[in-house]
């Protein structure tokens, strides 16, 4: 369930999101379930694509964002 929106709420919550001159470049840090970290090749280094499909961005941001109600 991808949408455009993703890029901003990426940009605002995601820790890989490049900021600054890197602007929306992703880091490729992913973290195991062991809580150990390693890089992903496929996401280091390239745009930021949150709004198509993100392993990382569904399953750890997502879940990671506070809700207020």
């Amino acid at each position: 369930m991808a949408s455009n929106n993703n890029k901003n709420t990426a940009k605002k919550h995601c820790a890989n999101y490049g900021k600054g001159t890197i602007s929306g470049i992703c880091a490729g840090v992913m973290i195991n379930r062991d809580g150990r970290m390693w890089l992903n090749k496929d996401y280091v280094g390239k745009q930021c694509f949150a709004d198509k499909e993100c392993n990382y961005f569904n399953n750890i941001v997502i879940p990671g964002i506070p809700t207020h109600g």
